[in-house]
């Protein structure tokens, strides 16, 4: 299975700039002043590309595309995460989203968001905009 390189861009400038804009503004409400890391940019995300609420903590992303807890998912749904983040890594956030909806499988949606989540925070947190 391909790997993600460290310094590899996982999204579009733009997506990034969009996104770092909203954490920004997400920040200026009093509610969310003392919101911190991952969980920041998981609910800029639900609302920016309208992903249902989890309530479950985003796990650890390693190298590769896949979440770790997918290791012992099924080599088709370990592909579809993978075409997923190919297609991210191409034509953006908002066509890997919509793709990864059009599954209508909780399970790949979630796993997916799982990825997106992650990368994006490592993004941010690289160009100084989120503090690890």
């Amino acid at each position: 299975m391909p790997e993600l390189q460290p310094n590899q861009e996982f999204f579009h400038t733009e997506d990034i700039e969009n996104i770092a804009q909203e954490v920004g503004e997400f920040h200026k409400h009093p509610e969310h002043k003392d919101s911190q890391g991952k969980e920041v940019v998981k609910e800029i995300l639900q609302k920016k590309y309208e992903l249902e609420k989890s309530n479950t903590p985003t796990p650890q992303i390693s190298n590769n595309k896949i979440p770790d807890y997918m290791e012992n998912a099924g080599s088709q749904e370990k592909q579809v995460i993978e075409d997923l983040v190919d297609l991210t890594l191409s034509k953006g956030i908002k066509e890997g989203i919509k793709k990864a909806k059009a599954s209508h499988n909780p399970f790949i949606i979630d796993a997916f968001h799982d990825v997106v989540v992650d990368k994006v925070y490592e993004a941010l947190v690289k160009k100084g905009i989120i503090k690890e």
